[in-house]
């Protein structure tokens, strides 16, 4: 018997089991197709903070071939990494773009063990994903319980932006641009990584770690890089520009670290400016800050170095603000790094603050400061036993007027711009050798004649008479009695 055949009373059963049965997928699905394409509760994502979204995220990344996607305001369980690759078909495909509500509502709770919660990764050696967007998305990782979980890994990245992003709680790094190749079919070399309004903070590695990508230009303004364990920035590329940038407590133990600077050498990547403008360096284990190899570098206007006593366990660690070249097995080359109005304050007691530390190694050219508000004492303190070459240059000029300086061995002077040589220390005239004739070329060098037993030391000066010779002139300046 057909259903049009039978009678009132079993049609009206057989249409209440219809209802029961098929009405609620119905509506399921009608309700996931109320979304539009470019949101990834279309692709089946709950934001439930229980429920796995990996593959629904992945999905709508194969579906939208990268995006724009928009993600509401949820917590999306991520156990497997979010990962975007570039079509190896043609260069300077679209980048990866996610958009969420903001930090503190769209979040990824990651769970991904061994790997990054998102993935940017390159196919093809020099083949690029360009102006790609991940924004208003708050990244936490469980670095407690699980190992090497990376934030944010991004490779091949051609002016990408991340932005409004809060990346928390990993035990790897925070940010990671790997630039090591990995066989023939993939390098790390990046283009551009603007970075806005950004905090980086509590990962048990580096905070952003850029890993020998000497193409990389890094753009960060506002944000804060803060208690890293690993560090807080590592940079090796060709050229940043950090302003407006709070880099505060980061790094472990005597060596620790809130911004290294360790540009490739020999790289054909011409280097370009690092520029740092209104940073706050404050409290970092270590030193502040690391200049192991860098060129034109500018540290400018509103950038402050606070220097805080600090203990690790039984080892006092002394806070150094500023610390240019390496260790005694490296060939460091610190060169032409400008500090202009910036601000050091020390209030470190009992330990004692540095303002600048010099490695053992390396080639220290070039450094200035200029019309910054230094501590009383010490301005410049050499770290270890090493000594300055004549290659080592590092003036410390206030209103125009050399006040500290460090040229060659231990002497300090040097000459201003208006020709005036400005002493900053003492000047001892050496004896230890044979007193050179006066001639032409010794005229107007100052000796010290050693007194014999009872007389006084006599300065003598190499001058020439009004008959045209050259003499040593005696400026006996004590008595015998004296």
């Amino acid at each position: 018997m057909s259903y049009f055949t039978c009678s009132p009373i079993a049609r009206a059963g057989i249409a209440h089991v219809l209802a029961v049965a098929v009405l609620p997928s119905l509506l399921a699905q009608n309700t996931i197709s109320t979304y539009s394409a470019n949101d990834v509760r279309h692709y089946g994502a709950i934001g439930d903070g229980r429920t796995d979204a990996s593959v629904a995220i992945l999905e709508a990344i194969a579906a939208t071939h990268g995006g724009p996607i928009v993600f509401p305001t949820g917590t999306f369980l991520i156990t497997q990494s979010i990962v975007w690759s570039s079509l190896p078909a043609g260069d300077h495909n679209p980048g990866l773009r996610m958009t969420g509500a903001g930090p503190g509502k769209t979040i990824f709770d990651c769970q991904v063990a061994n790997g990054a919660c998102i993935d940017i990764r390159q196919p093809k050696t020099f083949l690029f994903s360009k102006d790609g967007l991940i924004s208003g998305i708050e990244l936490r990782g469980n670095f407690a319980k699980i190992a090497n979980q990376t934030g944010l890994q991004v490779r091949g990245a051609w002016d990408y932006t991340l932005e409004d992003l809060v990346i928390r709680g990993f035990s790897g790094d925070g940010i990671r641009c790997p630039g090591v190749p990995v066989g023939t079919n993939s390098d790390g070399q990046q283009s551009g990584l603007h970075i806005r309004n950004t905090d980086v903070l509590a990962n048990d590695g580096v905070g952003i770690d850029d890993l020998c990508s000497w193409a990389l230009s890094l753009d960060y303004t506002g944000g804060e890089i803060e208690s890293n364990a690993g560090g807080g920035i590592f940079f090796s590329g060709a050229g940043m520009n950090l302003t407006n940038v709070a880099i505060a407590s980061n790094g472990t133990g005597a060596n620790g670290y809130g911004l290294m600077i360790d540009r490739i050498p020999g790289s054909t990547e011409q280097p370009r400016d690092i520029v740092l403008t209104n940073i706050e360096m404050d409290s970092n284990t270590g030193f502040d800050m690391v200049i192991r190899n860098g060129t034109k570098i500018y540290i400018g206007t509103g950038t402050r170095f606070i220097a805080h006593g600090q203990a690790n366990l039984k080892m006092e660690i002394p806070q150094t603000s500023v610390f240019l070249g390496g260790m005694i097995e490296h060939h460091d080359i610190v060169n032409n790094v400008e500090f202009e109005n910036a601000t050091w304050r020390c209030d470190s007691e009992p330990y004692p603050c540095t303002l600048l530390g010099l490695g053992e190694s390396g080639t220290i050219g070039n450094i200035l400061i200029t019309n910054s508000t230094l501590p009383v004492e010490p301005r410049i303190i050499q770290r270890y036993s090493r000594a300055l070459t004549n290659a080592d240059n590092i003036q410390v000029w206030q209103d125009n007027e050399l006040v500290d300086a460090s040229v060659y061995g231990k002497t300090l002077w040097s000459v201003d711009p208006a020709g005036k040589a400005v002493v900053a220390a003492g000047i001892q005239l050496k004896n230890d050798s044979l007193q050179p004739l006066c001639t032409s070329s010794t005229r107007g060098t100052l000796w010290n004649r050693l007194g014999t037993s009872g007389q006084p030391d006599e300065i003598e000066a190499c001058l020439r008479n009004g008959a045209g010779d050259y003499v040593w002139n005696s400026l006996k300046l004590l008595s015998p009695t004296q």
